[in-house]
């Protein structure tokens, strides 16, 4: 049995902290493991940041598929007073020499597949240990661009329009403000990783060419990027629906707007207040999921608000909201995973992006036609009633984002269908990782 076992390509995974980083990692495991006989192994810390997270891996190792968990310890933490997340990202990357004799020991691997935030921690180690390590980079092209590009920008990059080839320039104001902080713990993290990317043996990307056809290019013409394997968008992962299903099967097709910051994100106690007033006032249907805490611990409040929405405070499954065919608009923070999925579903886009590569990813939204990006929109800013009003009623009335979030959608759909762009991505990738 073992001797069967060790013919299946093996694939090791080692992904990072938060829903974002982590549902790529698992809609690859299993896309691997169900439709093209891998094994799979993942790497996993034995405490983990949120409930979202444990409930993820503890649905997919219990699939039946021949997807595995590999626990490992964390060093103790070296300061309490940071984000959660990015502490968590910090403590894995100091668990080299945890990860070092797990990776030495695993039968038959052919490849590690590591998230880009690990990167600058990973790619020595493998490199030192000869084994392959594909970096899966869990935002746009567009976002890789910059990434790739960071390296050789002059230290006031932040005031001016960044430069990249291929490129239009990249306004300041979509740099991710944390970045605009030489000293900052982010910056270090950033730089480290962009600098260790050329070391990668490939990256792997959760989008495809048609959506981001440019920055593709653009990237293909840097010669220190590795080979790229676009192969998105990765199907939801079948999780069961935890949303209010019953609620949205009695609504009118196409008429709820669905209102979500992703895994991380909160927005303040006036944004809220006026969130909900330009909602109400609108009249149209909604399902918001508004988070009062960076990290979900299970609880699940839920309200109906004059009968017209639902507020959830906590997490649901995006991927079964955007799939129902009573959702006709999507307000998003523009997390990669998002835009992927509401690209994959057809689901226009009313952009608000908050922090990080949101703004960039908002202007991927802008430009392939998925969706909208009101001026102003953006970071910390408080948007008024009257504001969130008057967009979401004139976006949920706009024809030309409704055809333009269709056309996107079959574009998406040729992608991933056999003999498409990013089929014979992943095709490319599957082939590396079966001869090794």
């Amino acid at each position: 049995m073992a001797g069967q076992e060790h013919r299946r390509p093996h694939v090791a995974m080692l992904p990072s902290s938060g829903m974002g980083h982590l549902a790529p990692f698992t809609r690859l495991a299993t896309l691997l493991a169900k439709d093209h006989g891998f094994t799979v192994t993942i790497l996993v810390p034995t405490s983990l940041v949120s409930v979202p997270e444990s409930r993820t891996l503890d649905a997919l190792f219990s699939s039946g598929l021949d997807i595995h968990r590999l626990p490992y310890s964390l060093p103790p933490p070296l300061s309490d007073n940071i984000d959660p997340f990015f502490k968590q990202w910090g403590l894995i990357s100091r668990s080299i020499d945890e990860l070092k004799p797990i990776l030495e020991n695993l039968n038959g691997l052919s490849a590690l597949i590591t998230d880009i935030s690990l990167a600058g921690a990973m790619l020595p180690l493998t490199n030192q240990l000869g084994i392959p390590n594909y970096i899966f980079f869990t935002s746009s092209a567009l976002m890789l661009a910059f990434v790739a590009h960071f390296p050789s920008l002059s230290t006031d990059f932040a005031n001016h329009p960044v430069d990249i080839p291929g490129l239009p320039p990249f306004p300041p104001a979509s740099i991710p403000p944390a970045l605009k902080d030489p000293n900052h713990a982010f910056t270090t993290l950033f730089q480290a990783n962009s600098n260790a990317l050329p070391k990668a043996t490939g990256i792997i990307l959760n989008t495809f060419r048609a959506f981001e056809t440019d920055a593709l290019s653009a990237l293909a013409m840097q010669a220190h990027v590795p080979p790229i394997f676009p192969i998105g968008p990765l199907p939801p992962d079948p999780l069961g629906p935890s949303a209010p299903m019953d609620w949205l099967d009695g609504q009118p097709n196409g008429s709820v707007i669905y209102v979500s910051f992703g895994s991380r994100t909160t927005i303040s106690k006036n944004q809220v207040d006026e969130l909900g007033a330009g909602l109400e006032a609108s009249g149209v249907r909604f399902l918001a999921v508004v988070k009062s805490k960076v990290v979900d611990e299970g609880a699940q409040g839920l309200s109906v608000v004059k009968g017209r929405g639902i507020v959830v405070d906590g997490w649901v499954d995006q991927g079964s909201v955007l799939g129902h065919q009573s959702v006709g608009g999507f307000v998003s923070h523009c997390g990669w995973n998002s835009v992927a999925e509401a690209a994959l579903n057809g689901v226009p886009i009313l952009a608000w992006p908050q922090f990080g590569d949101q703004m960039i990813n908002a202007g991927v939204v802008e430009k392939s036609g998925l969706g909208v990006w009101p001026q102003g929109w953006c970071g910390e800013r408080v948007v008024n009633r009257e504001d969130v009003c008057k967009q979401i009623k004139g976006f949920m009335g706009d024809v030309c984002a409704r055809e333009g979030a269709a056309r996107v959608r079959e574009e998406a759909r040729k992608a991933v269908a056999d003999g498409g762009d990013s089929h014979l991505g992943l095709v490319r990738a599957m082939e590396k990782w079966s001869h090794h």
